[in-house]
């Protein structure tokens, strides 16, 4: 079977848990919001952190219902800087 679109595995309820899909190339991935107010050269006070096995990307500019995003907005969003 095939899978053509990004979905979704996990999503928690409290603002302090993450999101998990797979993507086309099945690769699972685990979204979590992160304060960066310490981070050196933080572009905002928070971030997405998109990880998965080998990868880490960093968003800046997100919605704040992010966790209600489908898959495949999640994973449009994880290219954004």
């Amino acid at each position: 079977m095939s899978q053509d679109h990004p979905s979704r595995l996990r999503d928690t309820a409290d603002c302090d848990g993450f999101v998990e899909f797979v993507d086309p190339a099945y690769v699972q991935w685990r979204v979590s919001e992160r304060d960066a107010r310490r981070d050196p050269g933080a572009r905002a006070d928070m971030c997405l952190i998109f990880a998965c096995s080998g990868m880490v990307r960093r968003v800046w500019d997100y919605p704040t219902d992010w966790r209600r995003l489908s898959a495949a907005e999640l994973l449009a969003l994880s290219f954004r800087r």
